[in-house]
C-alpha cells in the first residue's frame, strides 16, 4: 500500500499525494477516478484565537507540531447529517 503525505502549506491542508513513484504509476493507471476531498471541522472558538494570536510565538510553536498533534476522528456516514454544521 502506498504511503501518503499530507501537503501543509500557509494556505492551510491542501491535497493528499503519494510519496513513492510506485503510487504514482497506480494513479496514472486508473486516472478516471476522483480525488478524496476531506472536510475537517474545527471548533469556531479556536480557530478565533489561533488567528487573533498567530503571531505570538507560542501560538507558532503551537502549529509548527502539527504532525504530531492527536487527532480525533468522527465517521458521519450520510451527508444530511454534516449540513447542520453550515
Amino acid at each position: 500500500m502506498a504511503s501518503i503525505s499530507t501537503i501543509i502549506s500557509d494556505q492551510g491542508v491542501g491535497l493528499t499525494k503519494p510519496e513513492a513513484s510506485g503510487s504514482q504509476q497506480a494513479l496514472n493507471a486508473k486516472p478516471d477516478l476522483p480525488y478524496l476531498t476531506m472536510q475537517i471541522v474545527v471548533r469556531r472558538d479556536l480557530l478565533e484565537v489561533l488567528h487573533e494570536t498567530r503571531d505570538l510565538p507560542e501560538t507558532i510553536a503551537y502549529l509548527q507540531d502539527l504532525k504530531n498533534m492527536r487527532k480525533v476522528y468522527d465517521i458521519i456516514h450520510s451527508k444530511p447529517v454534516l449540513i447542520p454544521l453550515n
